[in-house]
């Protein structure tokens, strides 16, 4: 556990199966997005020795594709 009076702000961009999306620290959808992105590049390169630079669709293709909105 994280000791609160230290300078860390957790956040969790996926909350209940759905975007963590809130009007406070870190919930616009950017943020949430750019979690998830620093997340599964870090998976892909240190799991799967895939390079950052080899991944081919941008973040506006996967966004579309995936369709993502805030859940109710």
């Amino acid at each position: 556990m994280v000791n609160p009076k230290e300078p860390y702000n957790l956040h969790w961009p996926m909350r209940r199966g759905c975007l963590n999306i809130h009007d406070g620290l870190g919930g616009s959808i950017s943020a949430v997005l750019q979690d998830l992105e620093d997340i599964w590049s870090t998976v892909l390169s240190t799991r799967l020795d895939i390079a950052r630079a080899d991944l081919k669709a941008s973040r506006q293709s996967v966004a579309r594709l995936m369709k993502l909105e805030k859940c109710v």
